[in-house]
């Protein structure tokens, strides 16, 4: 399980670098975090997260808006 963890943390890592990692605060907590990638030329989320405590809160919804706004300026 360590390796499995250090694995994320370095592919979560390397996503930040690139731009393709969003994380969402509310109240000074991680509240969720939409991961994507560019493939041929198209923009794909292939994982998004909210904590049970922000769910309906529209967390994901600003997440995804977020992600938009940046895969239409590339």
């Amino acid at each position: 399980l360590p390796e499995l963890r250090a694995e994320c943390l370095r592919a979560a890592s390397a996503a930040l670098g690139r731009g393709d990692l969003w994380v969402a605060e509310v109240e000074g907590s991680a509240a969720g975090f939409l991961l994507a990638e560019t493939l041929g030329g198209d923009f794909y989320i292939p994982e998004l997260a909210v904590g049970a405590a922000f769910q309906g809160r529209r967390v994901g919804a600003a997440l995804i808006e977020a992600a938009l706004v940046e895969a239409h300026e590339r």
